[in-house]
């Protein structure tokens, strides 16, 4: 079991070595994750796909995992309401303070390992999203999206503003089209949003 009622910890085995966690998510990182777990809902009405939050992710014995957010298309590889068996369609994961390093290097190198097709990096106080693709079995950046901040936008040349790119389409769902404005709504973005 990941997340134990006595002790709110949540566990993931990486490697065969157990980590606990008390997760202590900031108000970004949860609006974040909302916004995309919105986002991708799309998905369930369209392609029959589900989309978790904390979910557990049963990739062996010795690779467990409890990603911020998870899509599977394959309904054989949920087990017990509470388990994906395998890799799901997409991961991704929104930064934290407590989990930055693991998500950015161990977790990455594990879903590539295990052949997740897309995994997306999501910072929310920097405002950017990194997507990986799986490709020959190793992941490649399929690109980098980032919503200015409000004074480096204001800066900018209107040859500058119009090459900001905020919007892509999933490798695996190129009908879906995802905004990172949209990730972001309602998030403080330097000031941006003061009153």
């Amino acid at each position: 079991m990941s997340l134990a009622p006595c002790d709110r910890y949540y566990k993931e085995i990486l490697g065969g070595k157990s980590v606990n966690f008390l997760p202590n998510p900031t108000f970004a990182h949860g609006d974040v994750s909302f916004n995309i777990r919105n986002i991708l809902d799309r998905l369930r009405k369209e392609r029959k796909c589900r989309v978790f939050v904390r979910v557990d992710v049963h990739f062996s014995e010795t690779d467990r995992v409890v990603p911020d957010i998870v899509v599977v298309c394959d309904e054989n590889k949920l087990f017990g309401g509470r388990i994906v068996r395998g890799a799901p369609d997409l991961i991704v994961e929104v930064l934290s303070p407590i989990t930055r390093r693991r998500d950015r290097y161990l977790k990455k190198n594990l879903y590539e390992k295990y052949g997740v097709p897309e995994y997306w990096i999501v910072h929310p106080e920097e405002f950017t999203v990194e997507v990986y693709i799986l490709r020959g079995g190793r992941y490649v950046m399929d690109d980098f999206y980032e919503i200015p901040v409000y004074w480096a936008f204001e800066h900018m040349t209107d040859e500058e503003k119009a090459t900001v790119q905020y919007t892509f389409s999933p490798s695996m769902f190129e009908d879906l089209v995802v905004d990172v404005r949209e990730i972001f709504e309602d998030i403080d973005i330097g000031g941006q949003n003061e009153k």
